[in-house]
């Protein structure tokens, strides 16, 4: 028997697992809310959400082509005007200062060379940062890229993600370690696979989520393995999902162990 005026201690125990019950129904939902907003936020955060310290320049990635990417646009030399310059142009200039040789199917090239590349004047690039700017442009005209040979002579894979097939995966996206996701996201339409653990986050609750909300398959896909998030695609969209989905991770946590202490204290007062 407890004493007058409070609940037998086992009164004391359900109302605490009532609690933790309620604090942990709380997370779920709030879980569920957080992955939507992830992935709204990878669809469009820039790569400037990444940290600039995480993003890499020139050869860690790609060599440093041999020379400046030039592209004249309405000059004297050029005689090309803005709606006639196709990301097909661009590309051919790309290849003569490029070490690797591009290769695509019938249906790619017919695309590349069907799109205005969109820019509006003529630009420089300079020799460190060329294969970044034309994945760029890749990225933003729905194209993935991949190495496809990284020995001599190398090829560089180019391939629409709005075809058939889709774009590159499986064995030819590189796999990349984490830690290494900012440095690659420099490379917006490279092709990579990434798997992230995360401790306190349904993994398998939040793939089912994401595979209702990602907009373009072909640009991310994640499943899950165990307690891991695999995520492939684009190295931008890649890199962005798992920032968020960490920060998700972190805040969740923060909630769980908030939850925990006000349990624990609640039972303390009861007693």
């Amino acid at each position: 028997m407890g004493q007058p005026g409070k609940d037998p201690p086992d009164h004391t125990f359900r109302r605490a697992r009532r609690k933790d019950r309620s604090v942990r129904k709380e997370l779920k939902t709030m879980q569920t809310h957080q992955i939507i907003l992830a992935v709204g936020l990878a669809s469009c955060l820039p790569l400037s959400a990444i940290p600039e310290g995480r993003c890499a320049r020139g050869g860690d990635v790609f060599p440093a082509a041999s020379g400046a990417l030039v592209i004249e646009i309405d000059g004297a030399e050029a005689g090309v005007s803005i709606s006639e310059l196709s990301l097909g142009d661009v590309l051919r200039a790309f290849e003569g200062v490029a070490e690797h040789a591009l290769f695509m199917n019938e249906e790619t090239r017919g695309r590349v060379d069907s799109v205005a590349v969109g820019l509006s004047r003529s630009l420089t690039v300079e020799s460190e940062e060329v294969y970044s700017f034309v994945s760029g442009l890749l990225y933003e005209h729905d194209f993935t890229m991949a190495e496809i040979r990284d020995t001599s002579p190398k090829l560089l894979g180019i391939q629409d993600a709005r075809g058939a097939g889709g774009g590159f995966g499986g064995p030819q996206a590189t796999v990349v370690e984490e830690q290494h996701l900012g440095t690659f996201a420099h490379y917006p339409a490279l092709s990579i696979t990434t798997t992230v653990a995360f401790s306190g986050f349904d993994v398998r609750g939040g793939v089912n989520a994401l595979r209702v909300m990602v907009p373009d398959p072909s640009r991310l896909r994640i499943v899950a393995v165990g307690g891991s998030f695999v995520a492939s695609g684009c190295a931008r969209d890649v890199a962005n999902i798992v920032e968020v989905l960490r920060s998700i991770e972190a805040a969740t946590g923060a909630l769980l162990t908030a939850g925990d202490e006000s349990c624990s204290e609640g039972a303390s007062a009861e007693k």
